[in-house]
C-alpha cells in the first residue's frame, strides 16, 4: 500500500514538472498571482495610487518613459531591488520573482543584468515567452535601456 501511494505521488510529482517546464500550468499561475502582487505593492511603495500603476511605481522616479544606462540598471541587482532589461526595455520585476513558474532562481541570476537572450529563449530552451508572459512583463515596466 505505502509502495502504491509513494509511486502515486511520484507520477504526480513528474507530471507537474512537465506541465511547469512546458507552460501549461504558467497561464494558471500568473493570472491567479497577478491580484496580490497589486495588493501587496501600495503597502510598500506610498507614491502608488491606483493598482493599474502600483507595480510600476516601486519607486518614485521610476516611469515607462524613463531611460537608464546598463550602470543605473547594474544598481538594481537584488532580489528586495530587481530589475532587468528585455528587448531594450527596463522592467522592475522584483515583486514577481517569487512567482515566477521556472522558480526565483532563475530571474534573480539576471537582476541588474540584460536578460534578452534568457527571455527569448525560456534560459536557452530555444522558444521564447508566451504572449501572456509578455504581457504580463509589461505591467513592470519602468522604461527603456539606454
Amino acid at each position: 500500500m505505502k509502495k502504491s501511494v509513494a509511486l502515486a505521488f511520484g507520477f504526480f510529482a513528474i507530471a507537474m514538472l512537465i506541465m511547469v517546464g512546458w507552460g501549461f500550468i504558467e497561464k494558471q499561475s500568473k493570472e491567479s498571482n497577478t491580484a496580490p502582487v497589486q495588493a501587496e505593492v501600495p503597502s510598500s511603495s506610498s507614491s502608488s495610487s491606483s493598482s493599474g500603476t502600483a507595480q510600476q511605481n516601486s519607486s518614485p522616479t521610476n516611469s515607462s518613459s524613463s531611460s537608464y544606462t546598463k550602470g543605473q540598471l547594474a544598481t538594481h541587482n537584488k532580489p528586495a531591488d530587481c530589475w532587468m532589461a528585455i528587448n531594450g526595455g527596463i522592467y522592475d520585476v522584483t515583486n514577481y520573482v517569487d512567482m515566477h513558474p521556472g522558480g526565483a532562481d532563475i530571474v534573480l541570476m539576471y537582476c541588474g543584468k540584460d536578460a534578452t537572450q534568457a527571455y527569448n529563449t525560456q534560459g536557452g530552451r530555444g522558444r521564447g515567452h508566451s504572449s501572456r508572459a509578455d504581457a504580463l512583463l509589461a505591467q513592470y515596466k519602468v522604461g527603456t535601456l539606454q
